[in-house]
C-alpha cells in the first residue's frame, strides 16, 4: 500500500511531506465448535439444557513499513525503515446451563447460569537496519505483546407464565465480569 500526504500545523509556520509504502503477508487458521445437549426430564416440562461453544483463531503476518517525512521548518527528513512480524492468538469459548422447573401447567420457573471467557495475545516485533543493512536492530518504538483478557457470567431467575391471550414474565439477573489488558514493551516495561 502506498500513499502520500502533506499537513500544515495550526500556526502554519510548519508544513511536512511525506510519503509511506506498506506491504504485508500473511496465514491463519482458525477452529469453531460447539455442543448443544439438552434432556426433558418428566412429562411436566422440567428440562435441563447445555450449550458449549468455543473459538481458536491463529494467524501471524510479515511486512515491510518505510515511510519518509519531510518538515520545512526544520529543514530535516525523518525515514522510518522496519520490517515486522505480528503473531496473533486468541481463544473464547463459553458455557450456559438452563434449568426450567414448571410449578403449574401455566406457570414456570427457569434458573440459568452462562460463563464466557476471551483471551487474546498479540505479539508484534519491529526490526531496523544496522550499521551493514541488516535487519537486526529491535525498534522499540513499534516492538510490543498485548495480552487481553476478559471473563463474564450472567446468572439469572425467572417467573413465566403463558396463558392462552398473553404470556409475561419477571425475572433477576446479575452479571459480574471481569477485563484485564496488559502491555509490554521494550521502553515502558510491562503496564496493564
Amino acid at each position: 500500500r502506498y500513499s502520500e500526504k502533506k499537513s500544515f500545523s495550526e500556526q502554519r509556520t510548519d508544513t511536512t511531506y511525506g510519503w509511506s509504502d506498506y506491504f504485508t503477508t500473511g496465514k491463519g487458521n482458525s477452529l469453531n465448535t460447539s455442543l448443544v445437549v439438552g434432556r426433558k426430564l418428566n412429562d411436566k416440562g422440567r428440562t435441563i439444557n447445555m450449550n458449549f461453544n468455543a473459538n481458536l483463531i491463529n494467524d501471524d503476518s510479515d511486512g515491510r513499513n518505510y515511510s519518509s517525512t519531510y518538515y520545512t521548518s526544520s529543514d530535516s527528513t525523518r525515514i522510518i525503515d522496519q520490517i515486522m512480524g505480528t503473531e496473533n492468538k486468541s481463544n473464547n469459548w463459553g458455557i450456559t446451563l438452563s434449568y426450567v422447573e414448571p410449578i403449574t401447567s401455566k406457570n414456570s420457573l427457569m434458573f440459568s447460569y452462562s460463563y464466557r471467557q476471551n483471551q487474546m495475545d498479540r505479539v508484534k516485533n519491529a526490526y531496523k537496519q544496522d550499521s551493514e543493512g541488516n535487519y537486526s536492530v529491535i525498534d522499540t518504538a513499534y516492538t510490543r505483546k498485548t495480552e487481553t483478557y476478559y471473563s463474564n457470567q450472567n446468572i439469572n431467575v425467572q417467573f413465566q407464565s403463558i396463558h392462552e391471550k398473553y404470556e409475561y414474565s419477571i425475572g433477576i439477573g446479575i452479571e459480574p465480569s471481569y477485563p484485564k489488558n496488559k502491555v509490554i514493551s521494550p521502553n515502558t516495561g510491562s503496564h496493564s
